[in-house]
């Protein structure tokens, strides 16, 4: 008899075709002063996120924070411009894996509006690799 115990983790398929749950939040007027970041963390791994911008402004997406050494991060994701622009009153969805996720305003003190929706997979967020030093995040 085996004593091999297996449970989901990122290379279970199955986890990440099953219906995701739900995570919701929105964000209306957070102030993000020059150079913050407001950070979404999540309890699972996603399948999916969904972000809207009801700004009056653009905002920045970026799976890092823009600066190096903010949250346990050694590297940033302003080094070589490692984050996408959500233009105002637009949305973006993205299949992607991730446990967090950061979103700053393109014009320092401007109140952030948004709204996120993410798809959740049942693998605990632990189990989740750091993005920190990998191309196309933080180099």
């Amino acid at each position: 008899m085996s004593s091999n115990f297996y449970s989901v983790g990122l290379n279970h398929v199955g986890a990440y075709q099953v219906s995701g749950i739900p995570f919701v939040t929105g964000s209306a007027d957070t102030l993000a002063t020059a150079g913050e970041d407001v950070r979404f963390q999540f309890p699972r791994v996603t399948k999916s996120i969904t972000i809207k911008n009801t700004s009056n402004t653009a905002v920045h997406v970026h799976f890092a924070p823009k600066n190096a050494g903010t949250f346990g991060y050694v590297e940033g994701a302003s080094t070589n411009n490692n984050y996408f622009v959500l233009d105002k009153e637009h949305d973006l969805k993205i299949d992607v894996k991730c446990k967090e996720i950061f979103i700053s305003s393109t014009t320092p003190h401007q109140a952030l509006e948004i709204q996120l929706c993410a798809e959740l997979t049942n693998i605990p967020a632990s189990r989740m690799f750091s993005l920190d030093g990998l191309e196309g995040v933080t180099q």
